[in-house]
């Protein structure tokens, strides 16, 4: 969407909700006329291929991709696999999204940041989407998918996205992960550092 600004913007078109964006974000100032900085910052987050994913530590995890999506075996589920992007910034809330699931419900698999403690996770047998917000600490430079208990199982994950909320909306006024869901209702939008994009929206 860094090359197609209408696909952003025209939600009704894409089977968004038809909301008043003024009255259903009551954080968000409203946005017509305005503009923002569209984000998403995962590369190949729709896994057309292995490009910029590494194992975390392949003695632990191995992973493949087809069909646009990432399966992993892990002997240990707090391995996973993971990119290197160094430009998360302490501060900013973050939105992480994806669609998620694993091979055995005891055990969980995530999209978090290196050294942050999450709490939201998926542990479905099938896949169910992951959508939350998170207010960085410190910088960072590593998103990760990985398991959030330990032993051995399998996952699968699928348009896994990262989005700088405060980048986009401006620090005070980002939108919770039920109301950026109702903005952008599409599943996955492609990897782009960071636009300008004057919205039309009626």
């Amino acid at each position: 969407l860094c090359t197609d600004d209408s696909s952003i913007w025209n939600y009704r078109e894409t089977g968004g909700p038809n909301i008043n964006i003024g009255e259903d974000t009551a954080r968000i100032p409203s946005l017509k006329g305005k503009t923002m900085v569209w984000n998403q910052l995962v590369n190949n987050g729709n896994f057309a291929s292995t490009v910029d994913w590494i194992s975390e530590d392949t003695e632990y995890t191995t992973f493949s991709v087809s069909n646009n999506e990432v399966h992993a075996v892990t002997t240990d589920g707090s391995y996973g696999i993971y990119q290197n992007k160094p430009f998360f910034i302490g501060g900013h809330k973050y939105l992480l999204r994806g669609d998620l699931k694993v091979s055995n419900s005891a055990h969980a698999v995530t999209v978090r940041f290196n050294g942050e403690s999450v709490n939201q996770s998926i542990n479905s047998l099938t896949y169910t989407h992951l959508s939350y917000v998170y207010e960085l600490n410190t910088s960072r430079q590593l998103v990760m998918i990985t398991g959030m208990t330990s032993g051995s199982f399998e996952w699968w994950a699928k348009n896994v996205q990262v989005i700088d909320l405060t980048k986009m909306f401006g620090a005070g006024y980002e939108p919770t992960a039920e109301q950026f869901e109702k903005l952008f209702p599409n599943s996955y939008y492609p990897y782009c550092e960071g636009r300008l994009v004057n919205l039309g929206i009626a």
